[in-house]
């Protein structure tokens, strides 16, 4: 992790990177069925806002997600109970990654989510080792 660092070091190898693990989270969300709610070329480097699918508590996801381990953010205005906020930024690992997705994955299937478990975090993975 170090070593990964010290190549980042200019601004530009910064946000590069969270540019790369931003589009590999939000295309790893989108593989289980979640929509990004910001348009592709509009979507924020730092954090996703990301939709349910029909049928999935945000209270009960978020208490889920918490026993899990992971804490996310409930939407704001009209998207609160419909969305949550995810960051992904800073000194954040693929490891990192890796256990928010699957938690994200596991929290899902326990709400009722009709998905495969492992789809999102192999996709995050694929994307990463681009």
């Amino acid at each position: 992790h170090s070593t990964e660092m010290l190549e980042e070091v200019t601004l530009k190898g910064r946000a590069a990177r969270h540019q790369k693990l931003a589009a590999a989270v939000q295309k790893a969300l989108e593989s289980i069925g979640l929509q990004i709610l910001a348009k592709p070329g509009c979507r924020a480097s730092t954090l996703s806002n990301v939709v349910y699918p029909a049928g999935i508590d945000d209270a009960k996801f978020r208490n889920t997600m918490f026993n899990e381990g992971v804490i996310i953010a409930g939407a704001l205005g009209a998207y609160a109970g419909k969305a949550f906020r995810i960051g992904h930024m800073g000194n954040i690992t693929v490891n990192d990654m890796v256990q928010m997705l699957g938690a994200i994955e596991r929290s899902l299937k326990a709400c009722g989510g009709n998905l495969k478990l492992g789809t999102a975090v192999g996709t995050y993975l694929e994307e990463m080792s681009k």
